[in-house]
């Protein structure tokens, strides 16, 4: 079993590198690359800015370019390549989950309720 899992994530690793490969290799050879600014990259991932932001710094979504003084964008070949890797995952997890029976229904969460005072009259 472990065999196979580790079989799975090198195949996702490998499908996940190729877009990258292949879109470095494209920019090798000048040609136009289109770059999606910031505020149109929330339609290809689904974050907004401070999760971007986040994922970024983490490593998870590729760093974006400066494309002027004050401006930046990402390349949308590897937002693509990025989306290929999310796909992948989700798939690989699939595939490696086994279906659980039904779990009871949690616990409801107990409140503590606040004990208060009464009103005091003003001197």
């Amino acid at each position: 079993m472990t065999e196979n899992i580790a079989q799975l994530i090198a195949d996702t690793i490998r499908s996940t590198l190729d877009p990258i490969v292949k879109a470095a290799r494209e920019r090798e050879h000048n040609t136009p690359v289109e770059i999606i600014r910031p505020k149109d990259l929330q339609k290809f991932t689904g974050l907004k800015s401070t999760a971007r932001d986040d994922a970024v710094a983490r490593g998870d979504l590729p760093a974006p370019i400066a494309v002027g003084e004050r401006a930046v964008g990402f390349l949308a070949s590897e937002i693509a390549a990025w989306q290929q890797k999310k796909i992948a995952l989700r798939d690989a997890m699939a595939q490696t989950d086994e279906p659980q029976a039904p779990s009871a229904a949690p616990e409801p969460v107990k409140i503590k309720k606040r004990r208060l005072r009464p009103n005091r009259p003003r001197a």
